[in-house]
């Protein structure tokens, strides 16, 4: 039998260009943004002509921005189409949410100098996929997006446990905080496995610092685990285990920007605490599934929270029910 290759082993080959462990078959089904799109590539602003309409398209306009791109690199070939890098000119229309539903690219900064995750379903050249793609994403220094793109991406031809191995390791390795694609991959891999494929990576998310994911992937993350757990019946263990750890830690965060903790607390208290509260298993866990160190924080943090005159009073009552049940035990 052979020997199945370490996470880092696994890593290297996967970032390598076009080296894969080989296999007979594709590893198990797992259904993320980045997993259901067909196309994805990254594509570089060299420059940008703003139309007449762009100056007043927060009044109504249709803004029609004429760009040059490159496409620096295919991260996903799903139909292929032998896609290669290139350089094409293009028009990017943005338009109002008030007249129009919005497209990919309404409000979002068009410039040269500036990258985007271009994300695609359609067949057509990359210029007309670039001009009408059912999602973009901005490139910014706060994550390393466009390296998680590509590891799930190669990912997909491994097992499930090789999989779960690469993603706990490109967790906790060192560089960048990891992006919203990782993390959404992650909470899918939770819900594709049993208990025992999944009991590391459960392990190494919650033993991971809340800072190795970027602040956009902290709340997207505890959003993808909630989704996962609600359209799953039952919910899996450890992804249960590690949505309700990760929303009492998130709700106790004091390091980051103040609007992204309020940002991440509010989805929690809106969405998230009333799910816990309502469902029997889930409410069950949380009361047990805080460490004694993470239960003392929780009790402090939340009555500091409570008495806050910024938060709703809705939202007081939540965390105070959520207070009885840590105290149950």
């Amino acid at each position: 039998m052979s020997q199945i290759p370490s996470s880092s082993i696994l890593i290297g080959l996967l970032l390598a260009t076009g080296a894969l462990p080989a296999r007979s078959a594709e590893g198990p089904k797992i259904s993320t943004g980045v997993t259901r799109s067909h196309t994805i590539f990254l594509a570089e602003i060299q420059s940008a002509q703003p139309g007449e309409g762009c100056a007043a398209v927060a009044r109504g306009s249709i803004c029609r921005s004429k760009v040059r791109v490159r496409v620096a690199r295919i991260l996903k070939d799903g139909y292929g189409q032998n896609l290669a890098p290139c350089e094409f000119d293009a028009e990017i229309q943005q338009e109002n949410w008030s007249i129009s539903p919005p497209t990919a690219w309404t409000a979002r900064p068009v410039r040269a100098g500036l990258s985007y995750l271009v994300f695609s379903d359609s067949k057509s050249p990359l210029v007309s996929q670039f001009e009408s793609p059912f999602g973009v994403s901005l490139i910014t220094d706060k994550d390393d997006a466009v390296a998680d793109v590509d590891l799930v991406v190669r990912s997909q031809l491994l097992s499930l446990g090789e999989q779960i191995s690469v993603v706990a390791e490109a967790l906790t390795g060192p560089g960048k905080p990891r992006s919203e694609y990782l993390a959404d991959y992650a909470a899918a891999l939770l819900r594709a496995g049993n208990e025992a494929d999944t009991a590391s990576l459960a392990q190494t998310i919650e033993n991971t610092p809340d800072l190795a994911l970027s602040d956009l992937a902290r709340g997207g993350f505890l959003f993808a685990l909630w989704s996962q757990a609600t359209s799953s019946d039952p919910c899996p263990n450890n992804l249960l285990h590690v949505f309700v750890t990760l929303t009492a830690r998130y709700l106790l965060a004091d390091r980051g920007p103040q609007d992204v903790l309020d940002h991440i607390r509010r989805g929690i208290l809106n969405n998230f605490a009333p799910w816990i509260l309502s469902k029997q298993r889930p409410r069950q866990v949380f009361q047990t599934a805080l460490t004694p160190a993470l239960r003392q924080q929780f009790r402090k943090r939340t009555l500091e929270l409570a008495a806050e005159l910024r938060f709703p009073a809705a939202h007081q009552e939540r965390l105070r029910r959520l207070l009885d049940g840590v105290d149950a035990q």
